[in-house]
């Protein structure tokens, strides 16, 4: 006879962020239903059980880590998961976050390439100038402005 299999046990934790990844979680509907059948939730603030201490399986993390006491717990989620996932844009790379961590050289950097991306685009469409911004803070946030 086969033993039972618990269900693996996983926890969403926020760091410094707008929220916005454990909502998409949460809009998930349907979905998350059935994640919710697969899985046990343990943690996770904004759907109502909460247990930042618990021990488990799957560390879903999103934000960025901004505090000393953020990077403290970070470590502390790490130690008592045995896999860590890192989702969204701040937990990646730093989010809008990761702004305050430019020296005064690369805020110019980034500067520049906005204007020169605006300039660019003002003859364009509206839409242009939005898709610009973007690509512009892709590059920032992936690393590449030097």
């Amino acid at each position: 006879m086969p033993k039972h299999q618990s269900k693996p046990r996983v926890a969403v934790h926020k760091f410094s962020s707008c929220d916005g990844c454990q909502l998409a979680l949460l809009n998930l509907g349907e979905g998350l239903l059935q994640l919710a059948e697969l899985v046990q939730f343990v943690h996770f603030v904004e759907m109502g059980p909460i247990d930042e201490d618990a021990e488990v399986d799957i560390a879903i993390v999103e934000g960025s880590i901004s505090t000393a006491e953020e990077a403290e717990r970070i470590r502390e989620v790490r130690a008592k998961s045995k896999y860590l996932i890192a989702i969204g844009a701040c937990a990646t790379t730093g989010g809008i976050q990761a702004l305050r961590n430019l020296n005064d050289a690369e805020m110019q950097a980034l500067l520049r390439l906005l204007v020169q991306e605006y300039r660019q685009t003002r003859i364009q469409q509206r839409k242009g100038f939005w898709a610009s911004l973007g690509v512009a803070m892709l590059v920032l946030f992936s690393g590449l402005i030097a």
